[in-house]
């Protein structure tokens, strides 16, 4: 009843219908293929392995509503898993070496924005050449995988809060503070940021100020999920987030974000997020060749991407029309 309630508030006029859709669909016919996929071992074990890549993917989405977009969160997830577990390994105590890795990355997204909304810098490039330094910043610390986390890191990670899934407060840990500030007036202000910059500026919007807080929240994002991360696998990867900032987007997009800026909201990132774990685990139960597994996937996400993109193209250019009429500016709910 409450997600089902959840869903009705959330979901019903916003650009997340697409992804929630395709992530039900994909639900029901891994279902069929793992009859046990709608138990709750199923579903914790699901979330728990995709917790940080929601994370990511509320970061992105920010930033991309922003008029911005960031291909650094991978690598800079990369350097703070390998920072936490250097921490650790210092004998830091966990209650401190959490905070301190979650004020790392959102420093780094900082960064990023000062570089893009201050120095106007293209957020394309800018955060290229970002993740090009978090990565050898994260080889440099750690030039192999090692390490260790403590033992009640992990344990509550796998384990419950009150009868819910641990998990479950770290992804809402970005959410809370993203709807938050999507009720104040500033978040209104980032979202004409994002849609028209020049005329949200014309207008008396600080437009490098809504910029860089939508990258300190990526940064924030990415520190919760890595911590999410590094509880899960238990050890350091400096190569860990590798590929993790093009998911990210990946699942921005299906979940209903325009790449133009303007238009969007984190709910469909998270179930475009929850799409991309379930065509993993699609491909891998039903026993395809494993010459075929990453064209089947590929196949799967395009299809997805478009099918998303082009219900977004529809429902942004009305909100924009909506918007140009009524003086407002174009949003996701």
């Amino acid at each position: 009843m409450a997600l089902a309630r959840f869903l009705a508030k959330n979901v019903k006029r916003t650009t997340a219908l697409p992804a929630v859709l395709l992530f039900f669909t994909l639900l029901t016919v891994n279902f069929f293929i793992m009859p046990g996929a709608l138990s709750r071992s199923f579903l914790v074990s699901f979330l728990n392995t995709n917790t940080a890549v929601i994370c990511l993917t509320m970061g992105a989405s920010v930033v991309i509503i922003a008029g911005g977009i960031d291909i650094s969160l991978g690598p800079m997830v990369s350097v703070a898993n390998v920072m936490l577990i250097k921490l650790l390994a210092a004998g830091t105590h966990y209650s401190a070496a959490i905070p301190l890795t979650v004020l790392a990355t959102t420093a780094m997204g900082l960064l990023n924005g000062v570089l893009v909304a201050v120095l106007r810098g293209s957020s394309l490039l800018t955060t290229f050449a970002a993740s090009t330094v978090y990565s050898g910043i994260a080889l440099l610390v750690m030039p192999v995988p090692g390490g260790s986390v403590a033992r009640e890191m992990t344990a509550f990670y796998n384990g419950s809060l009150l009868g819910i899934p641990a998990t479950v407060f770290f992804i809402l840990a970005p959410y809370v503070v993203w709807k938050a500030f999507k009720r104040t007036p500033h978040g209104i202000r980032l979202y004409a940021a994002g849609n028209n910059p020049a005329k949200a500026y014309s207008s008396a919007v600080n437009v490098p100020a809504e910029k860089l807080f939508a990258f300190g929240f990526a940064g924030f994002s990415a520190g919760i999920g890595t911590v999410a991360l590094t509880s899960s696998i238990g050890s350091g990867d400096p190569l860990i987030g590798a590929q993790m900032s093009m998911m990210a987007i990946s699942a921005a997009v299906i979940g209903g974000v325009s790449l133009s800026g303007g238009y969007g909201d984190i709910t469909g990132g998270i179930f475009g997020s929850l799409f991309l774990g379930l065509i993993t685990v699609i491909v891998l139960s039903s026993n395809i060749s494993s010459f075929l597994q990453q064209f089947v996937s590929g196949v799967i996400l395009l299809l997805g991407m478009i099918g998303a993109m082009l219900f977004t193209m529809r429902r942004g250019e009305k909100a924009r029309r909506s918007a140009d009429r009524g003086g407002g500016t174009a949003h996701g709910e």
